[in-house]
């Protein structure tokens, strides 16, 4: 290819189905899929590549859709008992998910006190850098038309996105809609990561 990409996966943003797609593509050297890790992680693998223009690629969500897919990866943490790795033991160790009981509204209260941890803008600077560096954004809300673009750019070929992680929650779990607007930090960070 024309590149070599380098992806960071923010978590609950499309990633692992990005991670699908380009599975191939990474078995034959042309993609690093980073996974959850420090921007370092992808700076080093950057470097390695210098013979070859890199692209990074990051992925972002629409807020909302954001903590509703953290509270439903949360509720089904607690449900199976067996902590799904470091988000459950973050929940668990900042007493977060008691705060599930009480649906997803609960929930966004007891994450409004303390969101450092979780928020998509942190996990996103963790991913490529405070100001992120990246070439392109996949968004979940548009993640195929995204993609589609983005192998049109590499010369790529077309390939549907998988659908992962899209479990249920039982009926009542989510219980009344939260009031919730999207002002602040976390609102004008989604609104320039979009841009």
């Amino acid at each position: 290819g024309t590149h070599h990409v380098v992806y960071s996966h923010v978590p609950k943003t499309g990633g692992s189905a990005i991670e699908c797609a380009a599975q191939a593509w990474a078995e034959a050297g042309m993609w690093d899929l980073m996974g959850h890790v420090p921007k370092a992680n992808a700076d080093v693998c950057a470097a390695r590549c210098a013979s070859t223009p890199v692209l990074r690629v990051v992925s972002v969500r629409d807020p909302y859709g954001y903590w509703a897919s953290t509270f439903k990866f949360a509720w089904e943490c607690e449900s199976s008992g067996n902590g799904c790795s470091q988000m459950g033991t973050t929940l668990r160790g900042a007493g977060k998910l008691s705060a599930l009981r009480g649906g997803f509204a609960s929930f966004m209260r007891s994450m409004a006190e303390d969101t450092h941890r979780l928020s998509q803008s942190e996990r996103v600077a963790t991913a490529c850098g405070r100001p992120c560096e990246y070439d392109v954004a996949l968004h979940t809300e548009t993640l195929q038309a995204d993609w589609n673009a983005l192998m049109a750019r590499l010369g790529a070929p077309l390939n549907a996105m998988p659908r992962i992680n899209s479990g249920r929650i039982p009926e009542g779990a989510w219980g009344p809609p939260p009031p919730i607007r999207w002002r602040g930090a976390e609102g004008r960070r989604w609104i320039r990561a979009s841009a």
